[in-house]
C-alpha cells in the first residue's frame, strides 16, 4: 500500500499540477483512492483534488462518514463507497 511519505512525494505533486491545469481551464478533479486511506487524509486534504471517489466506511474500513469528513475539507466531495446502511446511523 501506499505510505504518506510516498504519497506526498509522487502523487500529491501530481495532483497538485493536475488540479491547477484543470482548475485554470475550469474543470474538476476527482481522485481515485483504493482503501485503506485513513493515514493519507492529510495529505489527500491537501492535493487540490474537487472529489473523491471509491472510498469505504465501516464496517468495511475503520472511519466513519463523520471522521472522514472531519479529516478532509468541506471543498471535497466523497464519490461512491458509500453504505446506505451507514448513512441511517
Amino acid at each position: 500500500s501506499t505510505t504518506p511519505q510516498m504519497y506526498q512525494e509522487y502523487i500529491q505533486p501530481e495532483l497538485k499540477n493536475w488540479a491547477n491545469l484543470l482548475h485554470h481551464k475550469g474543470k474538476l478533479l476527482i481522485h481515485h483512492a483504493s482503501n485503506p486511506i485513513e493515514k493519507l487524509l492529510s495529505k489527500i486534504a491537501h492535493s487540490g483534488i474537487d472529489a473523491l471517489e471509491c472510498i469505504s466506511f465501516r464496517p468495511y474500513d475503520g472511519m466513519t462518514i463523520e471522521q472522514m469528513r472531519r479529516a478532509l475539507p468541506d471543498s471535497i466531495t466523497f464519490i461512491g463507497g458509500l453504505d446506505a446502511t451507514s448513512i441511517n446511523e
